[in-house]
């Protein structure tokens, strides 16, 4: 309990000290610094000034830093940065905020949304428990129960962390249920079986996954209204 404590505490002022560094750097470049001449002819050339580009500069440097400390919640850092781009570094409201106008960025946010409901609700698990009692309860019927039923539920959610954990944790169940012991082959293959199919198999689906979401909506309209399932 101690340990945890102290553990805590440390990662606490690890936190507070990146967060400080972070603000420190931000001021350095914002208000210190002299432009270099290259970065001053680059800025003027894009149609801004060397000061808006050091700004820009030392906020992005900013949120590297929280980043890397997980001073605050990766989303906010983005949405602090971005209006500092403004208020700061005089960047247009419309392109500091450009990326929320493409529509891959709100079919993330939905894929996300859904993954959450079905997950929460526990309709996935129900769903997976279900197809499994369709198989027979023996180490082979088992293992092929978890293949099929990995590769069935993976275009479901578009999480792979969910769909892992699901097939893990009933993997779990099921290598306890047959008795077999840790460090078993049994159980290991249980385990495999779950983990090629809950996870390998999402790569085969568009919907499998946030990256598909996001290759999707990357893509040009033309192209993506003609990708199916099947192509």
């Amino acid at each position: 309990m101690g340990m945890n404590i102290e553990s805590y505490g440390t990662t606490k002022l690890k936190r507070h000290l990146l967060g400080f560094a972070g603000v420190f750097i931000c001021i350095l470049f914002v208000y210190v610094l002299k432009t270099p001449e290259g970065l001053e002819i680059s800025a003027i050339r894009a149609g801004s000034n060397g000061h808006a580009a050091m700004s820009i500069l030392g906020i992005t440097l900013l949120s590297i830093v929280w980043w890397v400390g997980g001073v605050v919640p990766e989303w906010l850092t983005s949405v602090m940065m971005m209006i500092l781009w403004v208020v700061i570094g005089n960047v247009p409201f419309n392109l500091s905020f450009s990326s929320f106008a493409e529509s891959s960025v709100w079919l993330i946010v939905g894929a996300f949304c859904l993954a959450a409901a079905v997950t929460k609700t526990g309709l996935f698990k129900r769903v997976a428990y279900l197809l499994i009692k369709a198989f027979s309860p023996t180490f082979s019927g088992q293992v092929l129960a978890l293949l099929i039923v990995g590769t069935i539920c993976s275009p479901l959610i578009p999480s792979v962390t969910a769909k892992v954990v699901l097939g893990a944790s009933i993997a779990f169940n099921i290598a306890n249920a047959m008795g077999y012991e840790s460090d078993s082959p049994g159980r290991y293959g249980i385990f495999m079986a779950a983990w090629f199919g809950f996870g390998l198999t999402i790569s085969a689906f568009k919907t499998g996954s946030i990256q598909g979401y996001t290759l999707l909506g990357a893509l040009p309209k033309e192209v993506s209204s003609k990708i199916t399932f099947v192509n």
